[in-house]
């Protein structure tokens, strides 16, 4: 990497790192929400009513995890939809989610949204607090960011 100036420097930088934000570190951010879902969300209880879709198409799918980055500063939204396949109610899908206006991972996260009483899945699991808890204490992920900086030949210590 070749600047003319410092300034010219500190943007490179920043630009390698949005750059490694939104790959190496996305990549394992998406992972690890996955594994927080297995474990806070599916582990929980077994459902009798439906299937879930968990790695195809459900909250496990990273597919459905969307990054974004900006300023050094990563993102990522789980924009997993409720399974329309098996409303929560005979009469429309998912009525209870719709009506409070809130996404199926919030709904997940807050245990809320449900026309059933009385299930497991009326308390909160909060698999994206357990997501930020585990890599706050994770070193690789200051690898992931180390390893994006080196494919862009930014060297780190």
């Amino acid at each position: 990497m070749t600047a003319g100036s410092l300034s010219e420097l500190f943007v490179q930088i920043n630009a390698g790192i949005d750059n490694a934000l939104n790959h190496e570190v996305a990549t394992f951010v998406k992972s690890a929400q996955s594994d927080a879902v297995d474990k806070t969300v599916y582990d929980v209880y077994a459902p009798k009513m439906y299937d879930r879709r968990g790695e195809n198409g459900g909250l496990g799918d990273e597919r459905n995890m969307i990054a974004s980055v900006s300023n050094g500063v990563l993102e990522v939204v789980n924009a997993a939809r409720p399974n329309e396949k098996y409303p929560l109610d005979s009469a429309t899908p998912h009525p209870a989610i719709s009506s409070l206006g809130i996404s199926l991972a919030e709904a997940v996260v807050r245990g809320v949204g449900y026309d059933f009483t009385g299930g497991p899945y009326e308390q909160p699991r909060d698999f994206i607090g357990k997501t930020r808890d585990n890599l706050s204490s994770n070193s690789k992920l200051r690898t992931a960011v180390k390893t994006g900086l080196k494919r862009m030949n930014i060297r780190s210590t």
